[in-house]
């Protein structure tokens, strides 16, 4: 019996070298949105985050600010992972996983 649902992935398998950050983004001024393939992007320059990071130390102390970092960039980076996983078709799984470093440091985080 054939489907009558399309595959989801029909694209061109690409290794995580082949990804470009900087295709995949796009800017409405008119709207005031950045988006990365249907996803909202917010972009904060590294003072401000330092500033968070810095008063969230003094006011909740260096374990609770380090437990809720800890679980924000995890969150940050599974949801890039799932993101990728779902909108592009990588040639093996460690290709996959290595676009995470790719993205992070187009985003300038590594």
């Amino acid at each position: 019996m054939v489907s009558e649902f399309p595959t989801l992935r029909t694209r061109t398998k690409i290794k995580a070298d082949d990804f470009d950050l900087s295709r995949e983004i796009k800017f409405d001024p008119r709207r005031g949105l950045t988006t990365f393939r249907g996803n909202r992007l917010v972009i904060f320059e590294a003072d401000a985050i330092g500033l968070l990071r810095r008063n969230l130390i003094d006011d909740l102390g260096w374990e609770t600010a380090r437990g809720f970092l800890l679980r924000f960039g995890f969150e940050h980076g599974y949801s890039e992972f799932c993101h990728m996983d779902q909108s592009h078709d990588f040639e093996t799984e460690m290709d996959l996983l290595a676009s995470g470093p790719v993205i992070h440091t187009y985003e300038g985080l590594v």
